[in-house]
């Protein structure tokens, strides 16, 4: 495994080859949904529709149909584990990009200058959270969400709670010298 004559790990294509396992989390997630509703309605009406959903769980085996009969509580716990899931891999596909961003424009830097340009850790990760700030912005435009204000709102007391974090280490560390 550890052998170089097994390739190199390449995270892009790792990500777009096993892109389908993500499709089929929606799915379930969707599925769980449908199963927690169903159970919060009354009557006969609910009871057809938890009957409706048994009878598609049997045709369609997924990893949520193993148990068919699990508790309402199980079926939520399971929602939010692959929920967090979700939030994880839509994490770190939002770092990736931006990371990607940032080594572009020191790339066409690079080109245009004719000298390689390397910057340190924290002017790297300063624009690599810039970047990430622009993309998440451009996601919100494309999608529309009225949640942008309150996200803008929220970023900002972010920025001003690291930018006091900062100014507090610096102050202690011009006190020790």
């Amino acid at each position: 495994r550890g052998s170089s004559m097994s390739g190199h790990y390449n995270e892009d294509h790792f990500v777009h080859h096993y892109e389908f396992v993500e499709q089929l989390r929606q799915k379930d997630i969707q599925r769980l949904q449908q199963r927690i509703r169903a159970r919060t309605i009354p009557g006969k009406r609910g009871q057809r529709q938890r009957q409706r959903l048994f009878r598609q769980q049997k045709q369609q085996q997924g990893p949520n149909t193993k148990n068919p009969n699990a508790t309402d509580e199980e079926d939520r716990a399971l929602l939010r584990q692959l929920q967090q899931q979700q939030r994880q891999f839509q994490h770190t596909k939002e770092k990736r990009q931006a990371q990607l961003s940032v080594k572009r424009k020191l790339q066409e830097h690079a080109k245009a200058t004719g000298k390689a340009f390397y910057l340190k850790k924290r002017d790297k990760r300063q624009l690599e959270h810039k970047a990430k700030l622009e993309l998440q912005q451009k996601q919100d435009a494309r999608s529309g969400n009225n949640n942008n204000n309150q996200q803008r709102q929220h970023q900002q007391k972010m920025l001003v709670k690291r930018r006091k974090k900062n100014k507090s280490k610096d102050s202690k560390l011009l006190r020790s010298l």
